[in-house]
C-alpha cells in the first residue's frame, strides 16, 4: 500500500516537472501600457497607416475583447513590444508551441511592412480580395459579433490588410508559411 502511494506521489511530481515550461508561458507580459496573458492574445493588428493598435483577446469559445491604442505613442508601444519579445513571438513556419503569437511576415521581408501579430490556432482564414488588393484575416470567434476596425472605430466582419506597400500580399504569404507542412 505504501508503495503504490509512493509511485504515485513520484508520478506527480514528475508530471507537474514536464508541465513547467509550459506553465511559464502563461504568466502575464507586459507591452507598455498592456499587461495580458499571452496565451490570451488572438490577434494584435496595426493598419498600414500606423495610427492605433488593436489588440484582440479571449479564450476558445468565448467572445472576443478589443482593447484600443489610439495613441500612437502608447501604440507604438504595445505593437513593437509584442513583436519583438522573442519569448512570444515566432516567425511565420516555426513550429514552437511555447511561444503563441506568429508575425505575419515572412522572415527577410522588410520590417515596415508588419501589421499583424496573430494565434495561428485562433485564425480561421485568409482570403485575397484580388478586387480591393486586401487581405481579409477572418478570427476564431464563437458568434457573429462585430470586430473593431483600430482607425475608425467601425465595426467589422474581419481584419482587413489593405496591399498598400505589399502588406496584404505579406500576411497572406506569411499565413501559407504556417499552413502548409513542411
Amino acid at each position: 500500500m505504501r508503495v503504490s502511494a509512493v509511485v504515485v506521489v513520484m508520478a506527480v511530481c514528475f508530471l507537474s516537472s514536464l508541465a513547467q515550461p509550459a506553465r511559464a508561458a502563461h504568466k502575464p507580459i507586459t507591452a507598455g501600457p498592456l499587461t495580458v496573458n499571452p496565451m490570451d492574445i488572438i490577434a494584435v493588428f496595426r493598419p498600414a497607416e500606423q495610427q492605433a493598435v488593436v489588440v484582440f483577446v479571449g479564450r476558445p469559445g468565448q467572445a472576443i475583447q478589443p482593447i484600443l491604442f489610439r495613441d500612437s505613442r502608447e501604440a507604438t508601444q504595445v505593437f513593437d513590444g509584442l513583436w519583438d519579445n522573442n519569448e512570444l513571438s515566432k516567425d511565420a513556419g516555426d513550429d514552437d508551441a511555447a511561444r503563441p503569437l506568429t508575425r505575419m511576415l515572412p522572415k527577410g521581408t522588410e520590417r515596415r511592412l508588419a501589421t499583424l501579430l496573430v494565434n495561428v490556432n485562433r485564425l480561421m482564414a485568409v482570403a485575397w480580395d484580388s478586387e480591393l488588393s486586401v487581405a481579409r484575416v477572418y478570427l476564431d470567434k464563437p458568434i457573429a459579433m462585430p470586430l473593431m476596425e483600430p482607425n475608425s472605430g467601425a465595426e467589422v466582419a474581419y481584419l482587413s490588410v489593405p496591399n498598400i506597400r505589399q502588406e496584404g500580399e505579406a500576411v497572406i504569404a506569411a499565413y501559407k508559411l504556417c499552413t502548409h507542412t513542411k
